[in-house]
């Protein structure tokens, strides 16, 4: 698993301060999908009122709502 601020980008890759984390555990994996999907479904997902271009936020701004990680040991 791979974890981290780092975006696949030149730009994360030299002039930014990102990190990237390998996970070679399959537990600690498990663990970590577990929490990001708790996380997820935590989550207020979109842009708060008064920061998107037209000044609203919709259920359209919301591109990954329902996103689900998958248990890398089920595969």
């Amino acid at each position: 698993m791979i974890t981290g601020s780092f975006h696949w980008s030149p730009t994360a890759a030299h002039p930014n301060d990102e990190t990237l984390l390998l996970i070679h555990s399959h537990q600690l994996a498990k663990h970590f999908t577990r929490e990001m999907n708790r996380l997820w479904r935590g989550a207020e997902l979109g842009v708060p009122p008064g920061l998107g271009a037209d000044g609203n936020s919709d259920s359209s701004d919301n591109d990954i709502a329902g996103t689900e990680f998958q248990d890398p040991l089920s595969t």
